[in-house]
């Protein structure tokens, strides 16, 4: 069992190794973070392997990090994840960066016929055939000093996972899949930008579609409104209003105090200190001219569409199974919906995610099944 590590701690210490880092082919990094009552997770530890050796990294007393964000950022090293999503809010957080080019473990076994969305300890199990303990993953990680068996569970998250890499990236050089997994890393980073966008949020609330123009204008306001007010509180979206009430804020459009109080699950204090600001905000969305309002969002689709899902599902699944990979990975519900919307005639025309090694690979068969 790999258990040792070093604790770093100091600027001087991160540079040092920083240096030695940028001299790497390959990293494994992970983090560990609290996020209970707030917007933004705040990072508690760094751990980062590099083959070698495992280091600890402690966010909370070194107070210059940009040697970090230099490697993180550095083009001739690839930074090595397992499910990484929430590692790159952290470091957009942290350090205003996101770590690439990026390999995520997760993506490569799916590629590679080990399983769609496998967990770290699995994964490890079936390349490695070590058990990876799981009894620290809901401990305090920003308690000082660090329990020796937290310690533990951290350096191990990154040390195997450098061990489990090396296996993925040659089975990947072998069938010539390492350059998609990289491709997918930066869907990721692309994926996680979008995300974090303040004017792209009501694309998430249940039900849009059933909007008319007008309400989904008022949603849209709504929803920029929260991110506003949550990013600068660094409170949680549902702490200020959840999506549902926004919904029927929209749907509603209130004129007084006592419509919005009305609407379900809308607090008396929340209607008190924010209530004529958000009135405000739907009488002036109201205005709007015709010319200005959104399209409102496509219907889901219905019955009609089942014949031609049940094809390009089955063109997949084919393709997956003679790439022996995950087919989950090669062809989600949204790519199924937005083909059919689109109707595409060319590869260049197939949607964003389609494009690259999937248009390659089965994107003419996904244009004829429709």
């Amino acid at each position: 069992m790999k258990t040792e590590f070093r604790w770093i701690e100091s600027a001087a210490q991160l540079r040092q190794l920083a240096d030695s880092w940028l001299q790497c082919d390959a990293i494994a990094i992970d983090t560990e973070f609290m996020r209970t009552d707030t917007f933004y997770p705040i990072a508690a530890l760094i751990q980062i392997g590099d083959g070698d050796n495992t280091y600890l990294l402690d966010p909370l007393a070194i107070t210059e990090l940009s040697p970090l964000a230099e490697v993180l950022t550095a083009p001739q090293v690839i930074k090595i994840f397992h499910a990484c999503s929430e590692d790159l809010e952290v470091f957009q957080r942290l350090l205003g960066v996101m770590p690439q080019p990026l390999y995520d473990t997760q993506i490569a076994a799916a590629m590679l016929g080990e399983g769609f969305s496998v967990g770290y300890a699995g994964l490890m199990k079936a390349l490695l055939d070590v058990d990876i303990p799981k009894g620290e993953t809901r401990s305090n990680w920003l308690r000082r000093p660090l329990t020796d068996s937290q310690c533990l569970y951290a350096a191990m998250d990154v040390s195997y996972l450098f061990e489990g890499f090396k296996l993925l990236f040659a089975r990947g050089e072998q069938c010539g899949r390492n350059d998609w997994v990289l491709d997918e890393g930066e869907r990721m980073l692309d994926n996680q930008r979008y995300l974090q966008r303040s004017d792209c949020q009501y694309l998430k609330v249940k039900s849009a579609w059933k909007l008319s123009a007008v309400e989904l204008h008022i949603l849209m306001q709504l929803c920029e409104l929260r991110e506003q007010r949550v990013r600068k509180l660094d409170i949680p979206r549902s702490r200020w209003l959840k999506d549902g009430m926004l919904w029927d804020i929209a749907k509603r459009k209130p004129k007084r105090l006592a419509e919005l109080s009305d609407i379900q699950g809308i607090p008396a204090s929340f209607v008190r200190n924010n209530g004529d600001s958000l009135l405000a905000l739907v009488q002036s969305a109201m205005s709007t001219s015709a010319e200005q309002l959104p399209q409102c969002l496509p219907k889901p689709l219905g019955s009609e569409s089942a014949a031609v899902i049940k094809r390009l599902r089955a063109v997949a699944t084919e393709v997956a199974e003679q790439q022996q990979m995950a087919v989950e990975l090669l062809l989600k519900k949204k790519d199924i919906e937005q083909c059919i919307r689109v109707q595409p005639k060319t590869l260049e025309a197939l949607p964003a995610n389609l494009q690259g090694w999937r248009a390659a690979l089965f994107g003419d068969a996904l244009i004829a099944a429709l």
